[in-house]
């Protein structure tokens, strides 16, 4: 009988360990993270996060719990049951945690159920990485896996079980002894369960993360991820649709900055720029470092005399002064889909989901952007480098009426080939100008590039940027793109369609590189470029008005000067950027959400109930009006 029970206490501290350790890779492996931690700090992350630890424990050791209860019956074959599930899971955590701590640099969260629909998608999860790091990925698994299981070979599953136990006295005590694991998992016996505050006791982001275990991290998300619950509950929800309404608007009066030629309408070209943030752009790197200075936020990414960002983009850069940049224009979240559902849809990310465009029943709710050019007779079209199903971006546009769809497989093997996402950006904007001459007008298009997206391995012929770190890689990657698009602004220049066409610039997303990295709770994490130039555009200007990327939908309304009335997605999150309406962005995250206005900018994180000033102090009214927008938005979402 204490072979039984040392076994299942053997079992369970295995798994506590083997996390322990994992907590300790995840610590090294981002030691740019952790290098801003004192050694009292590393400690508390290991201290207070044990108590996740044990509870992941508990979840593992229910199977073998069970299977030991039943040894008395058949030992052998119980005994291989348990060491058979312990490599599987072995292989399995291992793989979890490899990616828990890859990812964490780029999306600033631990794993959660943001990777599901990843996984739906293994190429575009291994276009991500080099072949390097795919070969090491795997080599990381093995070894780690070996090891472990040697291990647990060694010193947990050792020697035989007697069969002569006494099955009444062995199967309750060890049943009695599984369902305990109730207590480990629960957290104790106090009257709320484990959480992610239980763990959090730091005011750095980062401490607080790194305390957390990423397998509860990701059980906790995917059987808490309740599309069908609102996960805000700020106020009664008639009361958070009647301050929404009340700010809900048709058109808004503006100056006319789109001046049509001739008569003619409008052509419209959408250049989507992938991972691109203000800090990359030196003029609207600027602008918000004044920005950031004047409202006491502290920042780690500018310098003035930084001869790189200076010179990284200079198309981008000279493009803010002979057209109209936006400095302040926000992203609604982290990642491409967030971006396309806000940019095209005027509909925002979302907090427990990513984006509405995760779910094809809800995405025929939503009037695109390209539906309201259709309705006016132009010709559409979408160019991206990369494969066009993923994130259900096909389904967006087919439902939004765009038939010429030029994606990664319309382009030659050589081209199509030549990068883990697809198609370098030199061969995308060459085919859109190439296209472009024979394009029958209005025409809107819009352009998605992929050459600065993870891995970051642009042609080898490029190399503007020297250095092999994944900071480098990003810079180069940029400096890339901005060089390719630059060509084809210029070939479009020197054509006749240049007198009648609007050209607007921005991105889905930022990325928090370059080093040193920003983190996903500073602004500048969500700031991307908004440029409008082209013939159409006879004035240049600099706008500081807060904006965001769903402002886009009515403010292309009223410049192009559409008749007819908006979608309800467009009433209720837009706004015209060059309105006197009331200046604010949103963005969300799988952890809360955060709000910015002239007067105020915070954080609110529905994990541990914790609401983080970035500049400003509490305003009631402010504060009440962005509870009721983040309320109402997932309201929405789950009636649609």
């Amino acid at each position: 009988m204490k072979r039984y029970l040392l076994f299942f206490f053997k079992n369970y501290f295995f798994w506590v360990l083997f996390f322990v350790v994992f907590k300790a890779i995840f610590l090294i492996a981002n030691h740019n993270f952790t290098s801003a931690l004192s050694a009292g700090e590393v400690l508390k992350v290991f201290l207070y996060g044990l108590k996740m630890d044990l509870s992941a424990a508990g979840y593992l050791s229910l199977v073998p719990g069970v299977v030991l209860a039943l040894m008395p019956f058949f030992p052998r074959v119980a005994h291989k049951i348990v060491k058979v599930y312990t490599l599987v899971v072995l292989i399995v955590i291992t793989i979890m945690g490899l990616a828990d701590l890859s990812l964490y640099p780029a999306w600033g969260t631990r794993l959660d159920s943001q990777v599901i629909p990843y996984l739906a998608d293994p190429v575009a999860v291994v276009s991500s990485v080099s072949n390097m790091q795919l070969v090491l990925s795997f080599l990381a698994i093995a070894l780690i896996v070996f090891l472990s299981y040697l291990a647990y070979s060694r010193l947990v599953a050792n020697g035989e079980f007697e069969s002569s136990v006494k099955w009444y006295v062995a199967t309750p005590s060890l049943l009695l002894l599984t369902a305990l694991l109730i207590l480990p998992i629960r957290g104790g016996v106090d009257t709320s369960p484990l959480n992610f505050s239980s763990v959090y006791f730091s005011d750095k982001t980062y401490a607080n993360h790194a305390a957390y275990n990423y397998f509860w991290s990701f059980f906790h998300a995917v059987t808490h991820n309740q599309y069908n619950e609102n996960p805000l509950d700020y106020m009664p929800g008639d009361e958070a649709e009647r301050i929404m309404k009340k700010s809900m608007v048709s058109s808004q009066d503006s100056a006319h900055f789109v001046v049509e030629s001739n008569g003619k309408p409008v052509n419209v070209v959408l250049v989507i720029l992938e991972s691109f943030s203000n800090k990359v752009i030196y003029p609207l790197a600027k602008a918000n470092d004044e920005f950031d200075t004047a409202h006491g936020i502290p920042h780690n990414y500018f310098d003035e005399n930084n001869a790189v960002i200076k010179n990284l983009t200079p198309n981008l850069s000279r493009y803010c002064s002979e057209g109209i940049a936006f400095t302040n224009f926000y992203a609604t979240g982290t990642r491409s889909d967030r971006g396309l559902s806000a940019l095209l849809g005027a509909f925002p990310a979302l907090i427990r989901a990513s984006s509405i465009l995760e779910f094809t029943e809800k995405i025929k709710s939503v009037t695109f952007l390209p539906e309201m050019f259709g309705e006016k007779g132009y010709d559409m079209s979408f160019y991206y480098g990369g494969d066009i199903n993923f994130y259900n971006t096909n389904v967006l546009l087919i439902q939004s009426g765009v038939k010429n769809i030029v994606e990664r497989a319309a382009f030659p093997l050589a081209q199509s080939a030549a990068q883990k996402w697809g198609v370098p950006d030199e061969f995308l904007y060459s085919r859109l100008g190439d296209d472009m001459k024979s394009m029958k007008t209005p025409f809107f298009t819009m352009v998605y590039n992929i050459s600065s997206h993870e891995p970051f391995d642009v042609p080898e012929h490029f190399k503007r940027v020297k250095g092999t770190t994944t900071s480098d890689l990003y810079l180069n990657s940029v400096a890339y793109t901005d060089s390719c698009f630059g060509a084809f602004i210029e070939g479009l220049r020197k054509s006749p369609q240049w007198e009648n066409t609007l050209v607007i610039i921005t991105s889905d997303h930022t990325s928090l590189l370059p080093e040193p990295q920003s983190s996903v709770y500073e602004l500048s994490s969500y700031r991307v470029p908004m440029i409008w130039m082209g013939g159409v555009v006879k004035e240049s200007r600099i706008v500081d008005k807060i904006c965001s990327q769903t402002d886009l939908y009515l403010t292309l309304h009223e410049q192009l000067r559409f008749n007819g009335d908006l979608p309800d997605n467009a009433k209720c999150y837009s706004r015209n950027m060059f309105s006197n309406a009331d200046e604010y962005a949103f963005f969300f995250r799988p952890d809360g959400w955060g709000f910015v206005s002239p007067e105020l900018g915070f954080f609110s994180n529905v994990d541990n109930g914790q609401r983080n000033y970035i500049f400003g102090s509490a305003n009631d009214s402010i504060v009440h009006f962005a509870e009721a927008y983040a309320q109402y938005l997932h309201d929405d979402f789950i009636r649609r």
